[in-house]
């Protein structure tokens, strides 16, 4: 009877164990140190090279370390991080340049333009959030959690906000600008100087 009890209590046990480890499913992407699950980075490289046409304007401070495609995605959610701040940041393109110095709002604020652009505020504020949690990254593995999530927003973002260079002609030939400015500014006075 002992032996009974004992074989069984050694069968219950295993099974335990095979159902523990069948309902957890561990993400074994990343367990090693280093290591990227390949459709992961294929990801990073997609994002990479939407970002990389626009890093000579925007990321001319990351230098050498994004001449190629950055392997750490801290790194690589940085560098967009940096590139958002300088185009619909507080003080970006969007925010400041375009209000500020294309269309002179400070001076001008009854313009149809700097109405636009005050209204246009609200569509930044979630890239503002996406920016907090990339400033509070703590290792990779939230680094590529956040950049799987928000990859496809992302790639939205640069290729409708972000102009080629930091001119007017620049951001007019953006899609954000055609599609939420352009007819306002074809509408609009020109700014008082």
């Amino acid at each position: 009877m002992k032996r009974a009890l004992i074989a069984l209590a050694a069968v219950i046990s295993v099974i335990a164990a095979v159902a523990a480890l069948w309902l957890i499913k561990p993400d074994p992407t990343g367990m090693a140190i280093g290591r990227i699950d390949p459709a992961e980075r294929e990801l990073h490289k997609a994002l990479w090279q939407a970002l990389e046409p626009r890093g000579p304007v925007f990321l001319k401070a990351y230098g050498d370390a994004l001449r190629e495609p950055p392997d750490d995605p801290i790194l690589l959610a940085t560098a967009f991080n940096e590139l958002a701040y300088q185009v619909t940041g507080r003080s970006g393109i969007w925010r400041k340049t375009l209000p500020d110095d294309f269309f002179g709002c400070p001076a001008n604020p009854e313009n149809p333009v700097c109405g636009k652009l005050k209204d246009l505020d609200e569509k930044f504020v979630r890239w503002d959030k996406l920016q907090e949690r990339i400033s509070m990254l703590e290792d990779d593995r939230h680094a590529r959690l956040l950049l799987r999530e928000n990859a496809s927003m992302i790639q939205e973002y640069l290729r409708t906000m972000v102009p080629e260079k930091r001119s007017m002609s620049a951001i007019e030939a953006t899609p954000f600008f055609e599609s939420n400015l352009a007819s306002v500014v074809k509408d609009s006075p020109p700014p008082a100087q």
